[in-house]
C-alpha cells in the first residue's frame, strides 16, 4: 500500500517518538520506518501500516496515500 511518508514522520515527530521509539511500540523495524519515511520505499503491507498507525494512535488513513 503506497504511505504518505511526510504523514508518517510528521506524526511521528509531533507524538515525540525516535524512530527506535515507534519501532519498539509498533513491532516494525526501525530501518523499514526510515525507509518509508525518506521515500526509499513507497509502499507496505497493511499489515505495516496498521501498527504503525496503532502505536501512533492515528488512523491508517493517516498514513495511505490514495491517488
Amino acid at each position: 500500500m503506497p504511505v504518505r511518508d511526510h504523514m508518517l514522520r510528521s506524526i511521528r515527530i509531533s507524538k515525540g517518538y525516535s524512530i527506535r521509539k515507534l519501532s519498539r511500540l509498533s513491532g516494525v523495524s526501525a530501518a523499514l520506518i526510515s525507509d518509508l519515511e525518506k521515500g526509499h520505499r513507497k509502499t507496505t503491507t497493511i499489515d505495516t501500516l496498521c501498527a504503525l498507525a496503532k502505536a501512533q494512535e492515528c488512523s491508517v488513513e493517516d498514513l495511505y496515500y490514495c491517488n
